[in-house]
């Protein structure tokens, strides 16, 4: 069988051998000797994954370039949880990761290395012991790693020095699971990191405090683009979709979020035309799409380039990833209207408090599991 160690891996067998008392032909004992057939030294290093929730995937920044031809970006639904646990480590904002959904995610590392776990409600384990998230913590070889949910939340990220190193397809890692794209995150998986430096460690214990994250709660106050659409909507939906409260429904996934609340009616006649239906449009993650149902759908990372369905509103890229942290079957979630410079101020300034926010490491928090 194959054997992973910390620098390599190795093909044993184990051969039964048995001793016999020639007097009566019988056992006396059996021992076993341990075969060594070949072992590959310097193998990447690598993270195992020994459990995985279905909703675990391998994410960096997206295909964005491959929109126009009809590929959805994918990419992280938290933009900023998923940049935030990169930048503790001193990557690049996009490097691949690990995206964890709903569940828990367990995993060994064959060497050492510097981790960061980003994202609500989540708790980090290291062989056994509880270490901070939303900080950059070293792990020595052969540890094994748990995150589980702790608290509210959807979405986590988990980072590691020099980012994952999964194959490049349309230059991306990024996991689109409707097309087959990017590598699985599955029990028995082994994904390549980057070589380490011999200096790893040193980063150990930088952190982002809380009032460097984004805001998450249950109860938001979302901001809204007026869609293009908003003449195909009676005055009593637009109203309602700005004072009415909301929830999330338990139709969520990385494609939208379908929001409980009230019946958003379309106009019969009008200038802009009547119903739910229109020539296809183009669509981002963000743009709140609204069916001949009158259910709000917001789109989410993996979002159609296209569709038919009016649009009333779109999400900045804050306001999306506060909403996809929000559980299905819960949140109080209200939309008001605000303008284009508004909203870009609004993002601006929380990417602004993020990529400064982050504090170095202090000499009596080193950030170091195992010692």
């Amino acid at each position: 069988m194959w054997r992973c160690e910390p620098n390599g891996i190795r093909w044993v067998v184990d051969k039964p051998v048995t001793k016999i008392d020639s007097a009566v032909h019988r056992p006396l004992f059996t021992f076993f000797i341990q075969h060594s057939s070949f072992y590959i030294p310097h193998f990447p290093p690598m993270l195992e994954i020994l459990s995985a929730s279905p909703f675990c995937t391998i994410q960096d920044s997206g295909r964005a370039a491959w929109r126009p031809f009809g590929l959805p970006a994918a990419g992280p639904m938290d933009p900023f949880a998923f940049t935030a646990a990169n930048l503790l480590l001193g990557n690049p904002p996009g490097a691949a990761g690990i995206e964890i959904g709903p569940g828990e995610l367990t995993l060994r590392s064959w060497d050492d290395c510097l981790i960061a776990l980003a994202g609500p409600g989540l708790a980090l384990r290291v062989d056994g012991a509880i270490m901070p998230d939303w900080s950059a913590v070293f792990v020595p070889a052969g540890s094994s790693l748990q995150i589980e949910r702790s608290g509210a939340g959807v979405w986590g990220y988990l980072a590691v020095s020099g980012g994952l190193q999964t194959e490049l397809i349309m230059g991306s890692r990024a996991a689109y699971r409707p097309a087959g794209l990017g590598q699985a995150v599955s029990p028995g998986a082994l994904l390549s990191t980057a070589a380490q430096p011999p200096d790893v460690g040193l980063r150990a214990g930088a952190t982002l405090p809380p009032a460097g994250r984004p805001p998450y709660s249950l109860d938001l106050h979302l901001a809204a683009l007026p869609g293009p659409h908003v003449g195909r909507f009676t005055p009593e939906a637009l109203a309602a979709f700005h004072s009415a409260v909301f929830s999330v429904s338990g139709l969520a996934d990385r494609t939208g979020y379908r929001l409980d609340g009230p019946r958003l009616d379309h106009v019969r006649s009008g200038a802009q035309g009547d119903g739910a239906d229109i020539l296809s449009a183009g669509l981002l993650p963000g743009c709140v799409q609204v069916p001949a149902s009158g259910q709000a759908v917001v789109l989410m990372a993996d979002a159609p380039t296209s569709g038919g369905y009016t649009q009333i509103a779109s999400l900045p890229a804050l306001d999306r990833a506060l909403l996809a942290q929000v559980p299905p079957g819960e949140g109080r979630i209200r939309f008001r209207e605000v303008s284009l410079a508004v909203a870009q101020a609004r993002t601006q300034e929380q990417w602004k408090i993020l990529r400064t926010g982050i504090q170095p490491t202090e000499t009596e928090n080193l950030g170091w599991a195992g010692g």
